[in-house]
């Protein structure tokens, strides 16, 4: 009776975090179908095209609290993420043409996982 209980437990959590790692890294996937893309700016204050399009981060990191809390806050306890642009390490600039945005997901008392996503803007010849 005890093995069988202590089996149901460990596949009990074996589940849970299976479950909970497949959500997170499907939020993690899915910062790179369009989230990021609505926080890129194109035209200037006065209304005239940009000569290069920038990342508008304070649009970029509400976009992110929304998006965190909706598809990453069922799958662990708490999180804590973090954008900035590339060229500023401090994370003080508003515009910037590559962002990095850092999370963390605490599962459990034991784990956390990290992941990192790197966003570019670059103009080709063509």
């Amino acid at each position: 009776m005890f093995l069988s209980a202590l089996a149901l437990l460990c596949l009990c959590a074996g589940f849970h975090y299976s479950y909970c790692r497949h959500g997170i890294e499907e939020c993690y996937l899915g910062l790179y179908k369009g989230v990021v893309e609505e926080a890129v700016v194109v035209a200037g204050m006065n209304g005239s095209y940009a000569s290069i399009p920038q990342f508008y981060l304070p649009r970029l990191r509400y976009l992110l609290g929304e998006y965190f809390e909706m598809a990453l806050k069922p799958y662990c306890r708490e999180y804590s993420a973090f954008a900035r642009t590339k060229e500023d390490t401090f994370g003080d600039r508003v515009y910037g043409s590559g962002v990095v945005i850092t999370f963390t997901a605490k599962i459990d008392y034991l784990t956390n996982i990290t992941r990192t996503a790197h966003f570019s803007i670059r103009r080709t010849e063509l």
